[in-house]
């Protein structure tokens, strides 16, 4: 039986189709408002709480208010972090998301740009 499609094209596939995968989802990174996206700022909360304090949040009940996720206050003075209602999870996609946020962090960006930085690591 003979292939309708040789390897190459094949490659030429998926390549297309990964290509657009990384432009649509790079654009929705930077158009998308950020600290409004679906829990999102729960589960930047977990990802800055593995990242400054190398620990999970405190696991919450109530839904967490976007203004929240960022109080530098409480995290210049090493204070808790907020508790998180996505601290359920299992910490290993948090703990890779981590790695960019202290990266960010460590270069003295501001929050919008490290939140951002976060954003784009996950589109790989």
């Amino acid at each position: 039986m003979k292939l309708r499609y040789s390897v190459r094209q094949a490659r030429f596939a998926i390549a297309g189709v990964i290509s657009l995968y990384l432009v649509i989802a790079a654009a929705w990174a930077f158009t998308e408002r950020l600290k409004y996206g679906p829990d999102e700022p729960a589960h930047f909360i977990y990802v800055r709480s593995i990242g400054s304090h190398l620990r999970i949040p405190i696991l919450s009940h109530k839904e967490t208010p976007h203004a929240e996720a960022w109080d530098h206050e409480k995290v210049a003075r090493n204070q808790p972090l907020s508790a998180s209602h996505e601290a359920h999870q299992p910490p290993l996609y948090y703990a890779i998301a981590a790695v960019p946020y202290v990266i960010a962090s460590s270069l003295n960006a501001d929050t919008d740009t490290t939140w951002r930085v976060v954003r784009l690591a996950n589109v790989l």
